[in-house]
């Protein structure tokens, strides 16, 4: 697996802006859904650090053979928020 390039969290809702203890401006949120999507945007990099620690402590591994569709999805999720594609 590759480290991923995005910014290391924690981050926070601080009115319209999600930021990080640096204070620096992860993004901006303006439309009508600002909050709901601020907050889920804020929570991504503690999701991605315990889908890997799942993946790491090997709560999600049944071989290639017997993964399942959920499991699947946690191993494309974490490919996603790397930046690698899996078609």
């Amino acid at each position: 697996m590759t480290e991923p390039k995005f910014t290391p969290g924690p981050w926070y809702v601080d009115g319209t802006f999600v930021t990080n203890d640096e204070d620096l401006d992860i993004c901006s949120m303006g439309d009508i859904a600002w909050e709901a999507n601020a907050h889920l945007i804020a929570a991504a990099p503690e999701l991605y650090e315990a889908c890997l620690a799942m993946v790491e402590d090997g709560w999600l591994y049944c071989g290639p053979e017997g993964m399942s569709e959920a499991q699947q999805k946690v191993y494309d999720a974490l490919a996603k928020a790397r930046g690698e594609s899996h078609d």
